[in-house]
């Protein structure tokens, strides 16, 4: 299993794009463990959850890479306007987790309603993409 949280490649205090990254590294903080890392040569590339759905605060979207790839996990309102970017850089393979808050791209609570994960993988040897409905509740 592999999670690793990064943005732009650094970490920072705060919120951003819907990480609340301090909490994210207190989780494994005094566990010696920097990535928690393991690679497994059965997985395949593909969104596996996004839970709980519907949610108020907060959901977890797992994902997985069979290969070293730029990932995008963005998120998109009914309309296909684009509310926030989650993840937008390379990642190595293995099982990931990204937490949406529920908010957008400058940090402000979205309405309730219906909107889509979209999870789009590159790498030289492949192209996948694909989504998710989330449903946010008050």
């Amino acid at each position: 299993r592999y999670v690793r949280v990064q943005d732009d490649g650094s970490a920072s205090s705060g919120v951003y794009a819907g990480f609340d990254l301090d909490a994210i590294k207190g989780l494994y903080a005094g566990s010696g463990i920097d990535d928690l890392t393991g690679h497994d040569a059965a997985l395949t590339t593909k969104i596996r959850s996004a839970r709980p759905s519907p949610f108020r605060r907060q959901t977890s979207i797992c994902y997985q890479l069979a290969v070293h790839a730029n990932v995008e996990l963005t998120i998109y309102d009914v309309t296909g306007s684009l509310v926030t970017v989650l993840v937008n850089g390379m990642r190595d393979p293995g099982v990931h987790t990204a937490v949406w808050y529920a908010l957008d791209g400058l940090g402000r609570t979205v309405s309730p309603g219906i909107y889509f994960v979209r999870y789009t993988v590159y790498s030289k040897d492949m192209n996948y993409d694909s989504m998710e409905k989330v449903v946010v509740v008050r």
